[in-house]
């Protein structure tokens, strides 16, 4: 809050001054979170009961909301829009194995298909499958100035450092759930942290916390890997209320030297959890996002949780050798715009985001005024 103080203790106001590409691949290249294509069950609003299993649908949102170019039936995820085929939901007894086929607790082994789709950025670019940053080829409407919906959708804060000492084998923090939108439409909003590597990023771990996120209208939360091949991995969604506190927890092993071959991403409410077990791919995960939100077909500030503030609390790193690695100061970044260079003034959106650090780091507030 305003008033607390630690590491970075001065409210950290948006400048306008972005992150450029080289150094947010994963927001700008549109490492994307895929979910899965089916219902699995009808959704049950008691929290505690796993949730529907189908992402919200693009054909939800109002065009306004929905960047020219995005398909009929791509599913919004937290790093973009992707075709259904794309998903694949692991169960937190399975395991996801290096050559993408996902094995049961028995051992036997189930195939993920290759994806064979182009997704979409955030602000509609088509990108390809298998090469992140390759976009000429792939059928497709870029977005521009002109195609671009009066929304909000993407990145509008994340809070960042590399370790400069070590390579963290565990990463946690916990995130209070916030009140529900005071405006609740179609809007999808996706909090979390995670890790990535700086120098190869090919996929982030990711345990989510998410308001609409499986067309409910309601919080849930599902652990991540996205997007190896063009495909991503998730656990069973698990329903949540405001209030409660989720501990999101990254475990890696079968390590050596500073890569961990074997990686849990566990998202968990009291007694009850759920989890990914999932691979590195080889990545040694320096790259340690403290807060992130991000949205999708938000159209004024008040489709936001209604607290107006976000809190992630006890931020916490451990080392290859199993002592606690300092947290270093958090690098905040402010993407409120369209275009991810500052706001934009043609589409009056604007919400005055501001960052927030206290208990040595340990705790970051995302808030904007009302």
């Amino acid at each position: 809050m305003m008033g607390e103080t630690g590491m970075n203790d001065a409210p950290l106001q948006r400048t306008g001054v972005v992150a450029s590409a080289r150094h947010f691949p994963v927001v700008f290249a549109t490492v994307a979170l895929l979910m899965c294509a089916s219902v699995c069950g009808a959704m049950n609003p008691d929290a505690g009961i796993p949730v529907a299993d189908a992402s919200t649908s693009v054909d939800s949102l109002p065009p306004s909301a929905r960047p020219a170019g995005v398909p009929d039936g791509y599913l919004v995820t937290p790093n973009g829009y992707f075709h259904p085929d794309c998903v694949q939901r692991v169960g937190s007894d399975e395991r996801v194995l290096a050559d993408g086929s996902i094995a049961g607790p028995a051992g036997q082994r189930r195939a993920s298909p290759a994806c064979i789709h182009a997704h979409f950025s955030k602000a509609g670019t088509a990108i390809g499958p298998y090469d992140r940053a390759q976009v000429s080829d792939i059928p497709g409407q870029t977005a521009t100035a002109d195609t671009l919906p009066p929304t909000i959708n993407g990145y509008t804060v994340s809070a960042t450092f590399v370790v400069s000492n070590a390579v963290p084998k565990v990463f946690a923090a916990d995130m209070l759930v916030p009140t529900a939108p005071s405006s609740a439409g179609d809007q999808t909003i996706y909090l979390f942290p995670g890790l990535e590597d700086i120098e190869d990023v090919q996929t982030i771990l990711q345990p989510v916390l998410a308001w609409n996120g499986f067309g409910d209208h309601a919080w849930s939360v599902a652990s991540w890997n996205c997007c190896k091949d063009g495909t991503t991995f998730h656990s069973d969604p698990l329903a949540v209320s405001a209030g409660e506190t989720i501990n999101g927890v990254m475990t890696g092993s079968n390590c050596s030297g500073d890569v961990c071959t074997n990686w849990a991403v566990s998202s968990k409410r009291g007694a009850e959890s759920t989890v990914l077990n999932t691979q590195s791919y080889g990545q040694r995960f320096d790259w340690v996002f403290g807060a992130a939100l991000e949205v999708y077909g938000v159209q004024t500030c008040e489709q936001q949780p209604a607290s107006a503030l976000v809190r992630f609390t006890n931020e916490r790193l451990t080392g290859m050798n199993g002592t606690a690695i300092a947290l270093q100061p958090w690098n905040g970044a402010f993407f409120d715009s369209l275009f991810g260079s500052g706001f934009d003034a043609r589409y009056n959106i604007y919400c005055a985001y501001q960052l927030n650090y206290g208990d040595a780091g340990r705790q970051i507030v995302i808030l904007w005024p009302h």
